[in-house]
């Protein structure tokens, strides 16, 4: 791994400060994009996002997935976070 490679992984601890649902872009305390969430996520209606932890930096691998999607993967291996986000109620 490069020095430039490793400087950008944010640690297995970093703190997400804001989830921005029309991007998806999940940042954090120095606008850093940690993840970018499904197109599918929505945050639960009527709440408030309070904190974001990273819970877990997961490592796929090209052969891992099935070989009908090995066309449309732009590279060999690659991390994604598994954020734990926290949400309060508005009532």
């Amino acid at each position: 791994m490069t020095a430039a490679k490793s400087a950008m992984k944010p640690p297995i601890n970093a703190v997400m400060a804001a989830v921005n649902p029309l991007s998806r872009k999940v940042r954090d305390a120095q606008g850093r994009t940690l993840a970018r969430l499904s197109r599918a996520f929505t945050p639960p209606e009527g709440t408030t996002f309070l904190r974001g932890e990273v819970a877990a930096v997961l490592r796929w691998r090209k052969e891992d997935g099935d070989d009908v999607y090995h066309h449309l993967l732009r590279r060999d291996e690659w991390e994604v976070i598994l954020p734990e986000l926290l949400f309060e109620g508005g009532g």
